[in-house]
């Protein structure tokens, strides 16, 4: 998941982030932490640690009911904070973005302001057609979708014959709020999707994907 993010603590760049979660250890007492943390110029990457609670039911053989038991785990939350092209990119949902927001509000207090990206899905697919990765469009999600003058509603649309062209489903541009299809990158066949909600999934190897999140990067500054 991908935001954009503004600093807005002129004393703090990106060697005093990286050097302020190198200190920010992992312990039970805080219940979060940070861990392999690590900078390449401008970009710095680290795992935010987090402790929850989460729950299993298991049944109760006496009451003859199910019971709800609870256990501690440690919620591990991939990241990456780039300085220069200020954007904050996440390796999992809108809730661990908003643990890690929570993290840094409790860390750098108002140091960060965060806004959503302005690609589209759509803007997706005609980044990947223009750099000729794209190869092919497999499903879309159109929301105020008409039907016979009589429904609107959300349109989850599996392309029959898959395309490449985007043109063919440009009449719908802008109402389509979520794309999946497929790239040829690196050699390498992967699974992309794009929701209009800046959540970004990516099936691939892990040498894949560092490389892809490196075009993907420089086409959203």
């Amino acid at each position: 998941m991908f935001n954009k993010i503004t600093v807005n603590d002129d004393g703090l760049d990106s060697k005093k982030f990286f050097s302020k979660l190198i200190s920010i250890s992992y312990s039970d007492n805080d219940g979060m932490g940070f861990t392999d943390v690590d900078m390449v110029d401008s970009l710095v990457s680290a795992t935010f640690l987090k402790s929850i609670t989460a729950f299993y039911r298991i049944w109760n053989a006496e009451t003859g009911e199910m019971e709800k038991q609870s256990y501690e785990l440690v919620k591990e939350i991939r990241f990456y904070v780039d300085f220069e092209k200020h954007y904050l990119a996440v390796e999992g949902n809108i809730a661990d973005m908003n643990k890690l927001k929570g993290a840094f509000r409790n860390y750098f207090w108002k140091s960060f302001t965060y806004d959503s990206l302005s690609l589209s899905p759509y803007n997706y697919l005609e980044i990947f057609q223009n750099d000729h990765y794209l190869y092919s469009i497999d499903e879309i999600t159109i929301t105020d979708f008409p039907y016979s003058n009589i429904l609107l509603g959300k349109y989850v649309a599996k392309i029959v014959n898959p395309t490449t062209d985007v043109d063919d489903i440009s009449e719908y541009k802008y109402n389509i709020v979520k794309v999946k299809t497929r790239l040829n990158f690196e050699n390498e066949t992967i699974a992309f999707s794009a929701s209009s909600n800046n959540l970004l999934n990516l099936a691939c190897s892990d040498k894949v994907k560092y490389l892809f999140f490196k075009y993907l990067t420089s086409k959203l500054y």
